[in-house]
């Protein structure tokens, strides 16, 4: 074998085994850069008294752009809530054990923390992830899979939507109820955002409604429907599905539509100790 040849074999090996050793090494960068609460109670919460009933449960004021950036703390939230929390997911997007939202469902948790100073919203989702991983042994991966729901596309008549105006600085979306039914209030809204809000309105179906419209502008949205637990034969309001249609061109089409699901592989009901 000439020095040539042997070069020729030796350099690929050298590019393989640096991307290797410069993959662990990010790998192990990231790991050891995850962002954690500085300090954290997690245990299972009392039973509520009579005299408690009144206050709010779930997360408590407190971390990321509040009054109280370092602290935060979950009272008396499941479990499901704390995962679908730190990872950013509906209830639909999430497949677990029978007891994380079955009848055995009822523990309920109280979480305390400490956040470094200048966290920032996506890092305390980070701590939260860890927090369950380390005391909770919350083992995830992500699947596609298919669910029953809707596509918001643009009717065969055109859209209606009218684009917000250049000097419109507020941007919110309201849901208000009205007589007869609700109303969608919208400013600089995007289809994402009415694709979410419609998921609120057809929650009752357990439904997903992903935005195929193609459209990616920001709308002004003004919408009268009829309330889906009221029934429209009872209602002067159309529908939700007409509604949309005469006023915006745009439709739902229900079918399956495929959705990225958060698989529990396992997940321990007690914490461990603080």
């Amino acid at each position: 074998m000439t020095r040539k040849e042997f070069e020729g074999i030796i350099r690929p090996m050298k590019s393989i085994a640096f991307a290797t050793v410069f993959s662990l090494a990010a790998l192990a960068q990231t790991s050891m850069s995850s962002p954690k609460f500085e300090v954290v109670s997690a245990k299972i919460a009392a039973p509520i008294t009579a005299n408690e009933k009144g206050r709010p449960s779930g997360r408590q004021p407190g971390g990321p752009g509040t009054a109280d950036p370092e602290h935060i703390s979950w009272r008396a939230t499941s479990l499901a809530s704390l995962i679908r929390s730190a990872f950013g997911i509906k209830a639909l997007q999430m497949d677990g054990p029978a007891w994380l939202s079955g009848s055995d469902s009822n523990t309920r948790y109280d979480i305390k923390a400490t956040l470094p100073a200048n966290a920032t919203a996506p890092q305390l989702d980070a701590m939260l992830r860890n927090l369950l991983q380390e005391r909770f042994g919350l083992r995830t991966h992500f699947e596609t899979r298919e669910r029953p729901g809707y596509t918001l596309v643009v009717s065969r008549s055109g859209t209606k939507l009218q684009p917000s105006k250049a000097n419109e600085e507020r941007s919110f979306f309201l849901t208000m109820p009205i007589e007869g039914g609700s109303e969608f209030r919208a400013s600089k809204t995007s289809m994402v955002t009415l694709a979410e809000a419609l998921e609120a309105v057809l929650a009752a179906e357990g439904a997903v409604v992903q935005d195929k419209t193609g459209l990616n502008g920001s709308y002004d949205i003004q919408l009268p429907f009829a309330s889906t637990n009221v029934g429209v034969e009872s209602s002067p309001l159309p529908s939700i599905f007409t509604a949309l249609e005469e006023s915006l061109g745009l439709q739902l089409e229900k079918g399956k539509v495929q959705v990225e699901v958060l698989v529990i592989d396992s997940v321990n009901k007690v914490p461990t100790e603080n």
